[in-house]
């Protein structure tokens, strides 16, 4: 297995590298280590995330924490390119972190190799603080520790579901492939039969999984389309719809307007975007 070394890309007084990457489908990749730790996140297109515990499809706006022995590989699905930003961070600075907020580190860099979903917060906070480190090495330790802990309040807060929602419908529809797979994902990863998951998301969400997932889908892409340049069907399958005209259909009567024109408005002087 092929060991990453921080040496090779941080100088003596360097502690942090950051760099974007743009990954093209091919041949599965060899496993990996390395001596640092990592955070990355898909800014659009897929990816298989392989890990020695088994692969996971990450989707546009899904975010993850490796620790030095997490060994893995990252390769792009589908004819388009994937765009993903990756930050190393030497093990002594998650130490430092690790002092100031040590159950957010052990939270978020446990030993699951968890996906997080990137809420709108987070990406604000992406957007306004990663041209303060990189692209390259970095000896800043301020705006490092401050675009983490950061990112870190921006986790904790979860997306906002309905108080009286049990836990194991949130987690399950917290998980990033469920953009992907749909309602049929959402039944295989919920612990319970599919009957009952329809009865309970309708009582708490007033809606049918595939109605509450397209709704999901439908936000996530509008975040999208304000905070990239990406064309608009590259936004449509990344969200998880195959068909664009299905897209555009949901997108109108979620939002009262096609997708262009809600791109245009909402980047119209005055207005304020990440």
């Amino acid at each position: 297995m092929k060991s990453l070394k921080s040496i090779t890309y941080l100088a003596p007084t360097e502690i942090a590298h950051m760099a974007t990457h743009h990954l093209i489908s091919g041949p599965t990749p060899a496993l990996h280590d390395h001596d640092f730790y990592e955070v990355f996140w898909v800014d659009s297109g897929q990816v298989r995330h392989i890990t020695a515990q088994g692969e996971a499809t990450l989707s546009s706006g899904t975010m993850t924490f490796s620790r030095p022995e997490d060994a893995h590989a990252l390769k792009a699905t589908g004819p388009q390119a994937t765009k993903i930003t990756n930050l190393m961070l030497r093990s002594s600075e998650v130490d430092r972190l690790r002092s100031i907020a040590p159950e957010a580190v052990k939270r978020y860099w446990s030993d699951a190799l968890q996906p997080h979903q990137i809420s709108q917060t987070t990406r604000y906070v992406l957007a306004a603080l990663s041209p303060l480190l990189g692209p390259g090495p970095t000896a800043a330790r301020a705006p490092l520790h401050g675009l983490l802990l950061s990112v870190f309040a921006a986790l904790d807060q979860g997306p906002s579901w309905p108080e009286t929602a049990p836990k194991w419908l949130t987690d399950a529809l917290s998980q990033p492939e469920i953009m992907i797979d749909g309602a049929k994902g959402l039944f295989a990863i919920a612990p319970r039969s599919t009957p009952h998951v329809c009865r309970i998301v309708q009582q708490h969400f007033g809606k049918s999984p595939s109605a509450l997932i397209n709704e999901m889908r439908i936000n996530q892409a509008a975040q999208r389309l304000l905070q990239s340049q990406d064309p608009i069907d590259n936004v449509a399958r990344d969200v998880g719809f195959e068909t664009p005209g299905y897209f555009y259909r949901l997108f109108r009567a979620q939002t009262g307007e096609s997708p262009r024109s809600y791109r245009l408005r909402m980047r119209s002087p005055g207005l304020i975007t990440p």
